[in-house]
């Protein structure tokens, strides 16, 4: 039984641990099915790293794209941020804090944010603030990446 957020738990077929979230088909019955059998987007998924070193190796093999209103706009270089992810099959973006962006985190750990990064992108290109939340951030980059990569 699954509460799907309807008026009743779902009967499904396959199996799940209590509490976990799943992914669910419904045709005629409904179903398990692993996530990655979804042929559309499903969300972005979160890894906690130490630092921002430690972040940029976990994400070595991907096209590592630095978000800052220090950026180059999206606009301008949208053509080479989709030959350059189909290149390397994942993008893993990178986000400041409130207080402190990119280059503030950077140059903490003695790195270069343009030597590190693949990219530097504004993904908010006359922004009008000093800083733009990351819980508003993440989605404005992420719609875009989704629109520009369909």
């Amino acid at each position: 039984m699954v509460d799907a957020g309807l008026r009743e738990p779902l009967r499904v077929r396959g199996r799940a641990r209590t509490g976990s979230r799943v992914t669910l088909r419904v045709r005629g019955e409904v179903e398990l099915v692993d996530k990655s059998r979804v042929p559309y987007y499903w969300g972005y998924r979160v890894r906690v790293a130490e630092s921002l070193g430690d972040a940029l190796d976990a994400c070595s093999s991907c096209l590592r794209v630095a978000t800052s209103r220090r950026g180059v706009d999206v606009r301008l270089l949208a053509n080479r941020l989709v030959e350059e992810a189909e290149f390397k099959g994942a993008v893993a973006l990178f986000f400041g804090t409130r207080d402190r962006g990119l280059y503030e985190i950077a140059g903490e750990e003695g790195l270069e944010v343009n030597e590190v990064f693949d990219m530097v992108l504004n993904f908010v290109p006359g922004q009008g603030v000093y800083t733009v939340r990351t819980e508003e951030a993440i989605p404005v980059a992420l719609s875009i990446l989704n629109f520009l990569l369909e």
